[in-house]
């Protein structure tokens, strides 16, 4: 496009769309309707929504997140790789509770809220 742009000696504008329109910066929908909306100004009683409607989950979520990505990674350092067995692996750095359960059951086990676990990681 940029290549054509120039061929055809056309300039370019920049818009917002979005704003232009007025749309939210952030809307989630839980597939009936829009169950919470934020706009593009970065205020305090959009963070204080987010809050009310997931508590901590998302803090939680992250540590748990890089908490798992820490141990997969483990799995390719010595004196564990190469495996012998990926099953054994897998239960010897602590990610059986992650692999062997529902993404649901492994979000309530460690005490993501249903809300967020639901609407956010897994959104239909």
């Amino acid at each position: 496009m940029v290549e054509a742009m120039k061929h055809f000696n056309l300039s370019t504008r920049s818009q917002n769309l979005a704003a232009q329109l007025e749309m939210p910066d952030l809307g989630i929908w839980n597939g009936e309707e829009f169950v919470l909306i934020t706009r593009q100004e970065d205020s305090w009683w959009d963070k204080a929504k987010l809050l009310w409607r997931y508590g901590t989950a998302p803090l939680w979520t992250n540590r748990l997140m890089k908490s798992d990505v820490g141990k997969f990674l483990s799995m390719y350092e010595q004196p564990v790789f190469p495996w012998k067995s990926l099953s054994e692996t897998v239960e010897s750095v602590g990610l059986l509770g992650a692999t062997g359960v529902t993404g649901e059951q492994y979000l309530k086990a460690n005490g993501i809220g249903e809300a967020f676990a639901r609407e956010i990681i897994q959104a239909r």
